[in-house]
């Protein structure tokens, strides 16, 4: 009893550390994990084993009463007898004897038989017992076999499990590494795209300061009034106007790049869209995967508990048996006494013959076989007893000590009958009282046969019963076939599982190559616009240089139409002085032409050397903002070449109007057909830079229609970029959540493993 209340304290001790250990956990609801429960019922296990204990003891106190009570009755019947052999008078009958020896002699063979009967049931009922043990042992080695195998296999699981929570701490590692990696990358783009809008609005800046420079050269070009100088403008516009529709021709190419470029994005965007397919597919199987492993592991724990209720069935039917078999050892203790008595008063009726005695000495020696042949088979259940229960030592010693108790008993009887032996005179009293004990022993005769049916229905049970175990052995077994089948299944999802999880590793280090692109093509884009910001601040510089260039020659400009203000003034005066201002005039207009052709040459090598670096960098540079903007520019300047087209027309005009009365001063002099001619002549001229104003105009529709086109394109094709950027994102926060949703279900397959195959702490009994 010390030793059972030991180990049940120690099995609270070590469910009260898990409790401490697993108060962190949780399960899959969010809710902390406890063990209160497997406690509660260790102790009321441990509450009824005492019970039954203390009432095993009430039982045997009450035997050992009942010992000592017998005892006492049979020395007060040998008191009693002597004292009347003592104070009777001897008085010898030999007829009367010999009828009573005849009598007895009957009776005596009779009872024999009886109790020849009584050996042969008690050695069958033995036997049956034996029989009973023996099946219990084969049971109980078949049950500590499965035993033994479930915890192999439970620690193969463990195994198993330790090593999955290796490779899952791995992912994670690698997966927080990752994760950090894009982080950064992340921040590094978002500085970049900082910078890029820091460049954007220089830019912008630079295009204002270029504006207002083509004002200042349009302010310049308006002070010129020169009908030559406008004709030669008109034609290096024209020029200006192929070279813009060459320069559409060149945008037409680069749309068409942009186009293929597309069209590539375009697959890469269906690529990443199959992936995407793939990843989901994945997900969906490891979804199915998992609700399937739940399932299992919800059918495991059902099969678990019901081999749990049937285990303690089997421990109720074990203690029940063993009550039966206590109760059936008490009984056959009972009718021994019985016998016994039965034997000796049978010995004091035959005291009179030493024939007589020799058999019941021999019946009684017999009697002793029988007591020491079941006292080896009771030792042999105590100790088979002990092997399943090593709390029964103390008990089996009592029941020794009984026995013991019970063969001094025996020794005292056989003292008692050689007594009986020495007191013959008092024969006659004790026949009268042993008719009478005769009937009560036939009495308890038909009691025995009683109680011999009713062991032979318990035995009928007993064998019912043991059949019940046989038939939960071959559940068991087939339980632990399904536990193998179930592990091998689990073992082939834990494979499957690794190979999504490489899948996904690749994945990332797809993702992980593609984002080392995005960011060379980034480096090559900042590269691209550190070369353009120079460029563009050398333009500057000569832009500026230019326009100090051009506002001397305003100047100057301004001075030269002053005086041709005056001389016109003083026009109507004289018409001489008409004629030599008129060839001072063609002289400045052919200086003032000179002039302007250089400042056109200039331009021309300014846009030339734009265009140079527009062809030159144009090929290189991939990213749309800037092409788009590029192309801004571009129509920002054909839109002010055709407004100061407009501008030189109208001031043309003027100036032709200017010339013709001119002329016609010069015709009142001379001839008014003349006159007529040139105005014809200048009328189709006029047609002509009109027709050529609507072509150039229609070409600046046509590109500026092109230019919304591109701009559209443009767009478009940031729109795309960013699409294809935040699928890449998703992607990768996909991968992140089915990673993490992967870690979570490991976890809890290792916390379901580990509550359901912790392996069984043994209850000593």
């Amino acid at each position: 009893m010390d030793d059972v209340d030991e180990n049940v304290e120690s099995i609270l001790r070590m469910i009260g550390e898990e409790n401490e250990q697993t108060e962190n956990e949780q399960d899959d609801s969010g809710n902390p994990v406890k063990k209160s429960k497997l406690s509660s019922l260790v102790k009321g296990f441990h509450e009824d084993y005492q019970y039954l204990h203390k009432h095993y003891k009430h039982l045997i106190s009450k035997l050992e009463n009942v010992g000592h009570s017998s005892s006492g009755s049979d020395s007060s019947d040998s008191d009693m007898e002597g004292d009347r052999s003592d104070s009777d008078v001897i008085t010898p009958k030999i007829a009367r004897n010999e009828e009573n020896g005849l009598n007895h002699s009957a009776e005596d063979h009779s009872v024999e038989a009886e109790i020849e009967k009584l050996k042969q049931t008690t050695e069958e009922q033995a036997k049956e017992i034996s029989d009973l043990k023996q099946l219990l042992d084969k049971a109980i080695k078949d049950k500590e076999a499965t035993r033994v195998e479930l915890s192999l296999e439970v620690a193969n699981l463990s195994s198993e499990n330790e090593n999955l929570k290796s490779s899952v701490e791995i992912a994670k590692r690698d997966e927080g590494e990752l994760l950090n990696t894009v982080k950064s990358k992340e921040s590094e783009v978002t500085t970049l795209s900082s910078e890029k809008q820091i460049i954007e609005k220089e830019r912008d800046n630079l295009k204002m300061l270029i504006v207002d420079m083509e004002k200042e050269k349009e302010d310049l070009r308006n002070q010129l009034k020169d009908t030559k100088d406008r004709c030669s403008l008109l034609s290096s516009e024209v020029e200006k106007a192929q070279q813009a529709e060459k320069e559409v021709q060149t945008l037409l190419e680069e749309n068409q790049k942009l186009k293929n470029e597309n069209l590539i994005l375009l697959d890469e965007h269906d690529n990443l869209k199959v992936l995407h397919q793939n990843l989901d597919i994945e997900c969906s199987q490891l979804k199915a995967a998992n609700a399937e492993t739940s399932a299992k592991n919800e059918s495991l724990i059902t099969e678990n508990h019901s081999a749990e209720r049937k285990l303690q069935q089997l421990g109720v039917e074990i203690d029940g048996l063993k009550v039966e078999a206590a109760e059936l050892m008490n009984n056959l203790d009972k009718e021994r006494s019985i016998a016994a008595e039965e034997k000796e008063r049978l010995v004091s009726e035959n005291s009179m013959h030493l024939n007589e005695l020799e058999k019941a000495q021999s019946s009684v020696k017999d009697l002793e076989k029988e007591l020491e042949s079941t006292k080896n088979v009771l030792n042999s259940n105590i100790a088979e007893l002990h092997k399943e229960k090593n709390s029964a030592t103390f008990e089996i010693e009592q029941l020794e000590a009984s026995l013991m108790n019970l063969k001094t008993e025996l020794a005292q009887q056989l003292e008692r009958i050689s007594d009986m032996q020495k007191s013959n005179e008092g024969l006659e009293l004790a026949n009268s009282n042993l008719r009478n004990e005769i009937v009560e022993v036939q009495g308890q005769k038909n009691e025995a046969v009683a109680s011999v049916i009713n062991l032979e229905s318990k035995i009928e049970q007993q064998v019912q019963e043991i059949s019940n175990l046989h038939e939960a052995n071959k559940d068991l077994k087939e339980a632990k076939t399904d536990l193998y089948n179930e592990v091998t299944k689990l073992q082939e999802e834990k494979n499957t599982a690794l190979a999504q999880l490489q899948q996904s590793e690749a994945n990332i280090k797809n993702l992980q190559s593609d984002l080392e692109q995005q960011q060379n093509q980034i480096l090559f884009f900042q590269h691209e616009n550190e070369e353009l910001q120079n460029k563009n601040s050398s333009l500057h510089k000569q832009l500026e240089e230019i326009r100090t260039t051009l506002q001397d020659e305003i100047i100057a400009l301004q001075g030269e139409k002053e005086e041709a203000i005056n001389s016109l003034q003083q026009s109507n005066d004289s018409v001489k002085t008409l004629g030599a201002q008129l060839k001072q005039r063609v002289e400045e207009i052919s200086i003032l032409q000179l002039a302007n052709e250089d400042l056109q040459n200039s331009n021309s090598n300014l846009k030339m050397q734009l265009e140079e670096a527009k062809f030159s960098h144009h090929a290189e540079i991939l990213e749309l903002q800037d092409e788009k903007n590029k192309m801004i520019s571009d129509l920002q300047q054909s839109e002010a070449s055709i407004k100061n087209l407009r501008i030189e027309l109208e001031q043309g005009k003027e100036q032709i109007s200017l010339k013709i009365l001119r002329k016609k001063l010069h015709d009142h002099l001379d001839e008014q057909k003349e006159l007529v001619k040139e105005n014809d002549e200048i009328a189709a001229r006029l047609r002509e830079k009109e027709k050529l104003v609507s072509e150039m105009s229609k070409n600046a529709a046509e590109a500026e229609a092109k230019m919304a086109l591109l701009e559209k394109m443009v767009a478009e094709k940031e729109e795309e970029l960013a699409a294809r950027v935040q699928e890449k994102r998703e992607a990768i926060k996909q991968l992140s959540d089915t990673i993490v949703y992967h870690k979570n279900n490991s976890d809890d397959l290792v916390r379901y493993i580990r509550s359901h195959n912790r392996p069984r702490l043994p209850f000593c009994m």
